[in-house]
């Protein structure tokens, strides 16, 4: 275990690096060690290696550790030692590269700090380290930090996390640490007694206690003010919430998930975030990519989402054309894997056959409120555009009996924009009645 267990192993108080560690997970269990910054390590069952794992699929000299380069060396064990389910052969130097998953018998092992961010790309799909580690860690007690810009599906992950842990049959809560005053959020948090301040005529549980004997989320846990840091540490140290008003703390059995696309280094370093509570929550680290490193998966959520919207559109089913998945695939998406979810119901709606094309995600992606000015398509693609336009927003129309807002709302447009065209329908048409 850290020499020093008060010590944050992500950041120091100052927000330098703090000394490399590595986590041991297995189903139902998990160490974690202090890694040297020099020299080698034994690891194995034996008590003779310096980190001993004490796991019946680990052999009792298992594979040495090397700091400088980052390196593994199989010590001919009985399991073997596979990186990215690739066997490593005996006596073979490995050196590790960002992302690996190390596994030696069953047990896997993941090194924190050890390689220089930005080196080299891993060895496997983007998502193939964090469905692993998101396997193991759910059957585990251990505090869970997730890491990703807005839209990666934290919260996603945080749901699996709960429905494979044994608290499963208990309540999962969740809070958005962005979306409460400082006020209010401390409240929220850990509850309040009766006449604890204006307005609180009843004591009320906070939604830590409502999480007891489940799982409590901390979404957008970087936004939390200072001010309620201090009391969330003890929740986390000594499962206890002492509610607002009251003297006497109240004991929970919570575990606790935190996920923010805040870069929680950076603000420990600009006094903004407690380095003793980031060192509490990053019982294991799980960053998830964005959507624009996880392109095999375009398609398949694409689908999915096709599917949910013509159901919830009472729908046949729609055929997504190929030229229209490469299209898909081109996007940076910003936002994630919501915004993908955005595009995908917008360009079903506006489908009036049977195939999701080119056109209609070309249409679907103007339509985006986040959609920037480009270069004007070629006059036939325009005319083609417009032509398509016009025809899903009369066929809204009269699926909505001429009710502009109703139409509005299943062509996912603003209200404003569709009156606009309409005018310039009426406008045309006149032309060409006087013409």
């Amino acid at each position: 275990m850290p020499e020093d267990p008060t010590k944050p192993t992500g950041v120091t108080s100052s927000g330098a690096p703090a000394r490399r560690r590595l986590l041991a997970l297995w189903s139902g269990g998990f160490r974690e060690f202090a890694l040297p910054d020099e020299g080698s390590l034994d690891i194995g069952r034996s008590v003779m290696c310096k980190l001993c794992i004490d796991h019946p699929s680990v052999s009792r000299r298992h594979l040495v550790w090397h700091a400088r380069p980052n390196a593994i060396e199989d010590c001919g064990s009985s399991n073997g030692t596979r990186v990215n389910g690739e066997r490593v052969p005996s006596g073979a130097r490995l050196p590790l590269r960002p992302g690996d998953t190390v596994e030696i018998g069953k047990v896997v092992l993941v090194f924190e700090g050890t390689t220089p961010s930005g080196a080299v790309a891993p060895r496997e799909g983007a998502m193939g380290r964090v469905r692993r580690l998101v396997e193991l860690t759910a059957p585990t007690g251990m505090t869970v930090l997730l890491l990703g810009e807005t839209g990666v599906g934290k919260d996603v992950l945080a749901e699996w996390i709960h429905a494979h842990s044994p608290r499963a049959a208990g309540p999962l809560v969740r809070i958005n640490c962005a979306a409460l005053s400082e006020t209010l959020l401390e409240s929220e948090l850990f509850g309040h007694e009766k006449g604890a301040f204006t307005g609180a005529v009843q004591a009320r549980p906070g939604h830590i206690e409502a999480a007891d004997g489940g799982t409590f989320l901390l979404d957008e846990v970087g936004e939390i003010p200072l001010s309620a840091q201090a009391k969330l540490l003890v929740a986390l140290e000594r499962r206890e919430v002492l509610r607002v008003g009251s003297t006497r703390p109240r004991t929970i059995d919570v575990r606790f998930i935190a996920a923010t696309n805040r870069e929680l280094d950076g603000l420990v370093a600009r006094g903004a975030f407690r380095a003793d509570l980031l060192h509490r929550l990053n019982g294991v680290t799980i960053r998830v990519p964005p959507l624009r490193e996880r392109v095999d998966e375009i398609e398949p959520l694409a689908r999915e989402f096709a599917r949910d919207a013509c159901r919830a559109l009472g729908r046949p089913e729609l055929t997504l054309a190929p030229n229209a998945v490469r299209l898909l695939a081109a996007q940076p998406y910003p936002g994630n894997i919501r915004e993908l979810k955005s595009l995908v119901e917008r360009a079903t709606a506006f489908t009036t056959g049977g195939v999701l094309d080119v056109a209609t995600i070309e249409l679907a992606l103007e339509a985006s409120a986040s959609a920037k000015p480009s270069s004007p398509p070629p006059d036939g693609l325009r005319a083609e555009l417009e032509s398509l336009e016009r025809q899903r927003i009369l066929k809204a129309l009269d699926e909505c009996h001429g009710n502009q807002t109703k139409a509005a709302m299943l062509l996912g447009m603003p209200r404003r924009t569709l009156v606009t065209r309409l005018s310039s329908y009426g406008a045309l048409q006149r032309k060409k009645t006087q013409g």
